[in-house]
């Protein structure tokens, strides 16, 4: 038995035995030069196999590192996630905070704040309460200007008017553009009447050709001259799914205002319970409540009359006008940052912490339900208003006429008389008022302010409906 196992010993014994039977055979022993032996074959798939190996290894330190790297960089990325994340949850909860259950105060709270802060100027707190002021004016101006023109729309010609309506001399005296009246002014004997004895000279511009192509308009279109051919032939052809679409409209229409109608009630209690002086903002406020209110009414009720009464119409022209009412919340978005509005209603949320709103809240749908009734009726029964407000024409002859300029005037004084009173009755029962002494005064204030706000803008809007520049 061989005992000599290492690689020398083996090969020796291994030379020896092969030489001695085998003479032809030569064994080549390990580290030899020679090759062409079983041993070189191993030695040589050994060497590939090792070099096969490093070569793997390499790559795999190779591959390694390129993981590293992958690594460190999901490690970034989701490290910047996570700060996302974080951010994201933060100004959800800034948002909640702001506002989470109710729609945010508008741009009049803030002046209202900023004004009544400790440290404020003179100068500058009645600087705030212009720039209140201006943009209440402002929205009812608007809201006039739209009434004007629906009810009394420019034209150039007698074919840009509805039937029964002519291309006639403005207030100004202007044939072109003129704006659209009742066929029944075009007639010479009742011009004549008119220039007489109600005062309206106007009718008195425009040569021979210009009345005789307005007759000859009329003749051809007014076929009820006593009555609005344009809203006798739309109510006829209304249909009962346009008369669902309009109530429709009416509610959607309003709920911006009955939004804006909150927002007032608890910037009064903030009046109140800071005990500010401040005349302007309480003019604000009463304007809000009671004015812009009306006026949106007869801003659609004049957009509704001035067109076909389809369900087209009456979604389009019911809903275009709510955004008057959005003015303030508008402004607040654009001109206070997200900070400001946080501020101004963490402040309110201490203000109103221990007030009860739940009276103002019914009140103001009372209110929202009372005007969305107004605006149906103003549209539906207009022809029965004209006489029931005393708006119908009159030319000395014992016969009434249903103008179509009423049409202007039904969707005006009905929204006042109605939203107004209203909104002067809730003034009355007012809790915050105790008593009789400040309801009276309240009442009166509120209704001077409304009427001179009124007023204003109509005068306004009056203006700028003429103006042609």
């Amino acid at each position: 038995v061989h005992t000599d196992f290492s690689i020398n010993g083996v090969m020796s014994e291994l030379v020896k035995r092969t030489s001695t039977n085998n003479p032809t055979v030569v064994i080549t022993p390990l580290g030899s030069a020679q090759s062409g032996g079983p041993l070189a074959e191993v030695e040589a798939r050994f060497a590939r196999r090792m070099a096969a190996y490093e070569e793997r290894m390499a790559k795999a330190e190779f591959n390694e590192s390129r993981m590293a790297a992958f690594e460190k960089r999901i490690e970034k990325r989701m490290a910047k996630a996570e700060a996302v994340e974080k951010e994201r949850k933060r100004e959800k909860k800034e948002v909640e905070a702001v506002a989470p259950t109710k729609k945010a105060h508008g741009i009049h709270m803030a002046l209202f704040l900023a004004a009544n802060a400790e440290g404020t100027s003179r100068m500058k707190r009645w600087a705030l309460m212009l720039v209140s002021i201006f943009i209440v004016l402002g929205q009812c101006t608007v809201l006039m200007v739209i009434v004007f023109e629906a009810s009394e729309p420019r034209c150039m010609q007698h074919s840009d008017c509805n039937e029964g309506n002519f291309c006639a001399p403005d207030w100004s005296a202007k044939i072109y553009p003129g704006v659209c009246a009742d066929c029944y002014e075009a007639d010479p004997s009742t011009r004549q009447f008119l220039i007489e004895k109600k005062g309206r000279t106007y009718l008195s511009q425009g040569g021979d050709e210009f009345w005789d192509e307005a007759s000859q308009h009329c003749n051809d279109t007014d076929t009820m001259p006593t009555l609005c051919d344009h809203y006798i032939n739309s109510r006829e052809a209304m249909s009962g799914g346009g008369f669902l679409v309009l109530i429709f409209s009416a509610f959607v229409a309003l709920i911006p205002t009955v939004q804006d109608q909150d927002q007032s009630h608890e910037e009064s209690i903030v009046m109140a319970i800071l005990r500010a002086r401040s005349p302007l903002f309480y003019i604000s406020n009463r304007l809000r409540m009671y004015a812009i209110p009306a006026l949106v009414v007869a801003g659609s009720a004049a957009l509704i009359l001035s067109d076909r009464f389809t369900a087209q119409n009456f979604l389009l022209n019911g809903m275009a006008i709510g955004f008057a009412s959005s003015i303030d919340d508008l402004l607040s978005f654009i001109y206070l940052t997200g900070r400001a509005r946080q501020e101004v209603e963490k402040k309110v949320e201490e203000l109103l912490k221990q007030e009860d709103k739940e009276r103002g809240w019914k009140r103001n749908r009372l209110y929202y339900g009372v005007l969305v009734l107004t605006l149906v009726t103003s549209v539906v029964f207009t022809e029965d208003l004209v006489y029931v407000v005393g708006r119908e024409v009159n030319l000395g002859d014992d016969v009434t006429r249903f103008s179509c300029g009423n049409l202007g005037d039904v969707a005006v004084f009905l929204p006042f008389i109605v939203g107004v009173g209203v909104g002067l009755f809730m003034v009355t029962v007012n809790e915050r008022n105790r008593s009789w002494f400040d309801k009276v005064k309240d009442t009166v204030m509120t209704f001077v302010m409304v009427l001179l706000g009124t007023f204003i803008s109509d005068r306004i809007s009056t203006y700028l409906h003429f103006r042609v520049d």
